[in-house]
């Protein structure tokens, strides 16, 4: 392969990649500014992964009856990336947002959202619940990833995952506790303790 070639099929390798990493940029960036705040209750850790970085590991889960799909599953079924969800922003009994219907493609106007996984399960009573998983991975500052976990587990503390759904897609952008971020949490938490331990 001539030299010129091979710089061409370089340039152009780099050139497929700036780009791909740039729409995946603009999708996010599209997400966030343009969509809208939706929040659920979860739980959430910090797993070790030495190849990803520090993250809060959060379950964020809602569930409905209300199934509308063209095929009977079977007893108990999971779909991954194939089922739309229908968000009601203030629908839980907390005020949080609720699912209200799960359905293979939206079935009219509101907040619908392409989910990540659904478990859809018979109910001896007759009918159907689904229930839909949520982004679950929350990057953090390294330093208090551990310290935001030890607080978390603490009885009576309450995470709220925060997403933004726009067109679709759902994004994780934080995780609050009692109205305020994590991060600002923790370390009014770990002032409070260094105040206690210091007596």
């Amino acid at each position: 392969m001539k030299p010129t070639t091979k710089s061409l099929c370089v340039a152009l390798a780099l050139a497929v990649q700036v780009i791909g990493l740039g729409t995946l940029i603009y999708r996010y960036e599209r997400v966030v500014s343009a969509g809208t705040e939706v929040k659920f209750q979860c739980s959430a850790y910090d797993p070790y992964d030495p190849l990803r970085g520090r993250y809060l590991q959060t379950r964020v889960e809602s569930s409905c009856t209300n199934v509308v799909l063209t095929t009977e599953p079977s007893y108990y079924e999971v779909f991954e990336n194939r089922l739309y969800a229908l968000i009601d922003p203030k629908g839980s009994t907390n005020g949080l947002a609720q699912v209200v219907q799960v359905a293979e493609q939206p079935t009219g106007e509101g907040l619908w959202v392409k989910a990540k996984r659904v478990r859809i399960e018979r109910l001896k009573e007759g009918g159907r619940r689904a229930t839909v998983s949520f982004p679950d991975q929350f990057f953090v500052n390294e330093k208090i990833s551990l310290d935001a976990e030890k607080f978390l587990r603490q009885r009576g503390v309450t995470p709220v995952a925060v997403f933004r759904v726009h067109d679709g897609a759902c994004l994780i952008t934080g995780i609050e506790v009692d109205g305020k971020p994590i991060l600002d949490r923790v370390r009014e938490w770990k002032a409070t303790q260094a105040v206690e331990g210091g007596r």
